[in-house]
Order: C-alpha cells, then sequence, then structure tokens
C-alpha cells in the first residue's frame, strides 16, 4: 500500500463458534501442520479466532475489514498478524503478510465509500422481483466426510438444499476412500440435479488419484464441475488428471515447488495452463482477486472465488469484488463458495448476510454495510 498510509489503525478480536469441533483434518493437511515448526494449532475445525480492522483518517472518516487468519495453512496466528498491524501502524515502510495487506486494502476500500456517504452495491444491478438486494449465488459446503453422515441425514440435508435452490455442492474428500466413492456415487444417482465439487485438499497421491477416476462413466464425470487439488501439484501428473476429469488449482501462492506468487500470476510463463486445470481457485481474502481475474480471462480457464471460512464482514467484501469481476468479465466466474454459515454458529452478522438460499444477499448500509452492528461493537487501538 505504499509508505502514504496515514491511517489509526483500531481492532476488535472475535471468536467464530464451530459447529464441528471434532472435525479432524485430512492425511495432507496434518503433514502441513506438522511440517511448520513455529505451529502449535490444533488440529480440529475448532472456534476461529480473528479480529475486525477499523482504519480513521485525520479527517475522522472510517473504515472497516476482517482478518481471519488459519495458522495452519499460513504458519502466522492472530497475535502474529496483530503484531504486524502494529509495526505497519507505525512504520508503513514494514513487510507484512499477503492477509494483513489485504485486509488494509479492503478496510481503505470501505473508508472511501463511507467518507462519500455511498454504498459498495450502488453500481450493481439489482433484482427486479422480490428481495431487491443485491446477491451472490453459493454452492453447498457439507464439511464432514459423506462416508460418515447416516444415509437419512446426509439425504435430507441435500433434500433441503435442493429445494432451498443449490445447484452446486461442494465435499471433502480423502480420508476413506472406498467408502466416499461408494456414497458419492450412490448421491450423483438420487440427487442428478446437482454438480459436483470434490476437494481432497492435496490429500492423495498420483497413484490413488488415477485409481480413484478410473472408469467412471460419461454421466459421472458430468455430474462434477470440477475436483480441487486431488493430489499435490505436478505438471505431468496434473495433465493426464485433467484429461480424465476437469481440475482446480486452490491459493497457487501456497503450492510448494510452483513458484507461483499470489500477485503474480506471470509465474506461469507460456504454458498452456488449460491442459493442467479447467479452474482456478482464489481466495479472496488472500489474494488479489481482479488481478488473478485478468490472468484467467488472458488462459481461458474458469475462476472460483471462495472464502476462508472467514468473518460475515470479511464475506461481503468478497461479495462486492465477486460482483467487480463479474462485471467486468461476465462469463469468467462459475457460482462462488463463500458461505460461512455451514461452519459456524449463527451470529447477528451472518444473519443480515446469508438465509436458507444459496444467496448472499448485500449488507445494508454504507460502504461495505453492517452500520448498525458496528455501532456496538467495542475497539481498540494498537499503539
Amino acid at each position: 500500500m505504499g509508505t502514504d498510509f496515514n491511517f489509526q489503525i483500531e481492532v476488535s478480536p472475535y471468536k467464530l463458534k464451530s459447529l464441528y469441533p471434532q472435525l479432524n483434518f485430512s492425511k495432507a493437511e496434518l503433514l502441513r501442520v506438522l511440517s511448520m515448526q513455529n505451529s502449535s494449532e490444533p488440529l480440529k475445525m475448532a472456534d476461529r479466532q480473528g479480529c475486525l480492522i477499523r482504519i480513521t483518517d485525520r479527517d475522522g472518516s472510517w473504515g472497516v475489514s476482517d482478518l481471519h487468519p488459519w495458522p495452519e495453512w499460513d504458519g502466522f496466528n492472530l497475535e502474529q498478524h496483530m503484531s504486524q498491524l502494529k509495526s505497519y501502524s507505525l512504520d508503513p515502510s514494514f513487510a507484512v503478510s499477503p492477509l494483513v495487506l489485504r485486509s488494509l486494502e479492503r478496510a481503505k476500500k470501505d473508508l472511501q465509500f463511507r467518507k462519500k456517504n455511498s454504498s459498495f452495491w450502488v453500481e450493481f444491478p439489482r433484482p427486479l422481483v422480490g428481495d431487491l438486494r443485491i446477491r451472490v449465488k453459493n454452492n453447498y459446503l457439507i464439511i464432514e466426510s459423506i462416508s460418515k453422515i447416516p444415509q437419512f441425514e446426509l439425504e435430507g440435508m441435500l433434500s433441503r438444499a435442493q429445494e432451498n435452490g443449490f445447484d452446486i455442492v461442494k465435499i471433502k474428500l480423502g480420508n476413506f476412500l472406498k467408502a466416499e466413492k461408494d456414497v458419492l456415487f450412490d448421491l450423483m444417482n438420487r440427487f442428478p440435479h446437482f454438480l459436483w465439487r470434490l476437494d481432497f485438499n492435496s490429500s492423495l497421491s498420483f497413484a490413488d488419484a488415477t485409481e480413484f477416476f478410473k472408469n467412471w462413466t460419461r454421466d459421472q464425470v458430468r455430474a462434477v464441475e470440477y475436483v480441487e487439488d486431488p493430489c499435490p501439484f505436478a505438471m505431468e501428473d496434473w495433465s493426464i488428471l485433467n484429461q480424465m476429469i476437469p481440475l482446480a488449482f486452490d491459493r497457487p501462492e501456497l503450492k510448494n515447488g510452483t513458484g507461483v506468487g499470489a500477485q503474480n500470476p506471470d509465474v506461469f510463463g507460456g504454458l498452456d495452463v488449460k491442459k493442467l486445470f479447467k479452474y482456478l481457485v482464489v481466495k479472496t481474502a488472500h489474494q488479489n482477486a481482479m488481478g488473478w481475474a485478468e490472468w484467467c480471462h488472458s488462459q481461458k480457464i474458469k475462476m472460483s472465488l471462495t472464502s476462508s471460512m472467514d468473518h460475515p464482514l470479511g464475506i461481503a467484501h468478497s461479495m462486492k469484488e465477486f460482483l467487480e469481476i463479474q462485471k467486468k468479465y461476465p462469463q469468467l466466474l462459475t457460482i462462488a463458495g463463500l458461505r460461512s454459515s455451514f461452519a459456524y454458529e449463527k451470529s447477528k452478522f451472518q444473519e443480515a448476510l446469508e438465509d436458507e438460499t444459496p444467496f448472499l444477499k448485500a449488507p445494508q448500509g454504507t460502504g461495505v454495510g453492517y452500520d448498525d452492528l458496528l455501532k456496538d461493537i467495542q475497539w481498540t487501538c494498537l499503539v
């Protein structure tokens, strides 16, 4: 953001209460955490800690954003990120993580809109009937392994999802391959309406991945929108798998050995990436979404915007970025994966953004919205 950042920075820590406190990570996630020398985080989908950020300029105008770390992936916990924020507030040349940088950029954007008493959402077309708020459609997400959920419960979940208007279901796979494959094929038969997003979090070997997708019928392949990170990224392996099933590449800046940087898509060089994957998955809290959108457009591949299961205020920022990309590149984006209500107990912030339908709805107010709820937040100055 340069050295012209002259704002007071305040924070308000929060905790999002998990609906799945006993949920374990997959093998690949476990190995990733154990490989981090400075990480002592529990290997559970536990309550998540983050903080809202408020910046205030010399005129008293302010803007807000979210900072929601996942130390299991990024190596920095909340206290370390807040320490970076404090150092940055004293010296804007201080190097901070991509998450901190994105949080400050978002807060500055919110301030600019609030300063003009304007809303993020005024530039986007509204629905013509029903709820007239700006909205973005999302996939349904099943957090637990489908092989561990009782059949009647799983079918009930998906029946309600279908009734509520969901078209795409995302599931996590990789812990119990044989059982998960059997359940998946059964669900494809029972719910032909759905497209499926299969996320392995790089938990398979290349051999396991090819075995998993071997001998699928044409209809089974057509039922899958994409397979996200089936195994660690390797060009030869992925070029083979991508011919079997459409692949999606998630968080490229975190992939070891690829040299791919979060803000620098050019490192793919002259590669025909369509042979390696059909979709790029971008988490907007960490990455420059518009920069990656421009790259995806140039490569003629689809883009999937997802959240980091962060605070609803941060997700509202992501919703705006989705709409900006959709406005510039109408055919680029697939249905979003921004909802966090599948993972956490309900909050007032969440209720202002989500309901039982697939649609996120723009929070009301200036800037990113949430004006009424933000009045009740207690802020602490970092310096």
